[in-house]
């Protein structure tokens, strides 16, 4: 037992401020309405509704894919001889550079100057692939 004449140091806890002003609102959201996790739920998708609907609506650009150039085993158009094998715009460079014109795959207004072929075989199994006129 203890004395009257003993005094016994009182430690209080730090106090934690309460706030009693909304303490009825808060009750009635998370207890009585719904319980928390519920209304984390609808905080959550009231929140990408909003911003799902702030999202830009444009349609995206289709990517377009690189254009793949072949290489092929190039003959003469006339003779019929084997030059070499490289890619076409190569080939556009190369006979441009021996016949001293522009070289390139549009026949409009041109002369044929090489066949491309995929196979290096004579005679030839197929048409040419690729054929290369002069201007």
């Amino acid at each position: 037992m203890i004395s009257s004449n003993t005094s016994i140091p009182l430690v209080l806890a730090p106090s934690v401020p309460t706030f009693t002003f909304c303490r009825p609102a808060l009750q009635f959201l998370n207890f009585y309405f719904m319980t928390s996790r519920m209304f984390r739920l609808c905080i959550l998708a009231t929140a990408w509704i909003i911003l799902g609907s702030a999202a830009p609506t444009h349609p995206k650009t289709p990517v377009v894919p690189a254009v793949k150039e072949i290489s092929c085993y190039w003959f003469w158009a006339d003779s019929d001889f084997y030059v070499e094998y490289c890619k076409t715009s190569d080939a556009c460079t190369d006979f441009g550079n021996w016949t001293g014109k522009l070289v390139n795959t549009s026949s409009a207004g041109g002369t044929l100057v090489a066949n491309g072929y995929l196979v290096p075989t004579q005679p030839h199994s197929g048409w040419p692939q690729v054929q290369l006129y002069s201007h």
